[in-house]
């Protein structure tokens, strides 16, 4: 799969310029076995799907994924008002997973320190959540989802994927228990 997102981060030493890299394709660096174990998964619903960067390559692989994000068009939402989206994005809130308890719930480097994460694991009725980010006190979600991670859910499996520097970041997949 041809992949510019790790073109630029290998050309870039893994470091530079990582703010240009994540405006224009997010904040995880995906790898095909990443991609692959998606398509696995598959249906997806991805929320929090930023410029949808990861949903194209899912899409692309030959996985079924609708993409959503709760901050389409907000000023305030990074840097990605200023890219055209890799996938279409629609508008979605946490409570509509309500309504796709049969797919696959992806989250991908979910906000810092706000409640969206634990909102969408508190409403998603389904039975597997993929997670990429770091861990309880990391730079991804906040501590309430970590905690509803594993206090209702069992981790089944992982894939690395490659890292910016100081950055822990992991695909870690979840089934309930």
């Amino acid at each position: 799969m041809h992949n510019p997102y790790i073109e630029e981060w290998e050309a870039r030493g893994h470091a530079e310029d990582r703010r240009k890299c994540i405006a224009n394709y997010g904040f995880a660096v995906p790898n095909d076995e990443a991609i692959q174990k998606l398509v696995e998964l598959s249906p997806i619903i991805e929320m929090g799907a930023g410029i949808g960067y990861w949903a194209s390559l899912v899409a692309e692989a030959g996985g079924q994924i609708e993409a959503f994000d709760k901050w389409l068009g907000v000023e305030n939402s990074y840097s990605f008002k200023h890219r055209e989206p890799w996938f279409p994005i629609q508008f979605g809130e946490p409570e509509m997973l309500k309504t796709h308890p049969a797919k696959t719930l992806f989250l991908c480097w979910p906000c810092y320190k706000k409640s969206f994460a634990h909102d969408c694991l508190k409403a998603f009725q389904g039975d597997t959540v993929v997670y990429i980010g770091e861990g309880m006190g990391g730079c991804t979600a906040d501590d309430e989802f970590h905690q509803r991670l594993e206090e209702e859910w069992k981790e089944v499996g992982y894939v690395i994927i490659p890292r910016w520097e100081r950055i822990h970041d992991v695909m870690t997949i979840h089934e309930r228990k």
